[in-house]
């Protein structure tokens, strides 16, 4: 297993899973900029879902109205 060392603290520990479980529990820094980035990438995802559903919701109604416009 290697080292790594945590971006936030510096601190040096065993593998992945060690780095996650620090960065989760003992990790002094817990809002760091990485920390940030992360909640503002879920963020940026959350928002484009949103759109996307909008999107989508929008061009149903359209295609609903187009179809009823050509039934008369």
């Amino acid at each position: 297993m290697a080292d790594i060392v945590c971006p936030s603290c510096g601190k040096i520990v065993k593998g992945q899973h060690g780095l996650s479980l620090h960065t989760r529990r003992w990790c002094p820094n817990l809002n760091t900029s990485l920390t940030s980035l992360l909640h503002e990438h879920q963020e940026h995802v959350k928002t484009t879902l949103e759109e996307r559903q909008r999107r989508l919701q929008l061009e149903k109604e359209q295609l609903e109205e187009r179809e009823q416009r050509e039934r008369k």
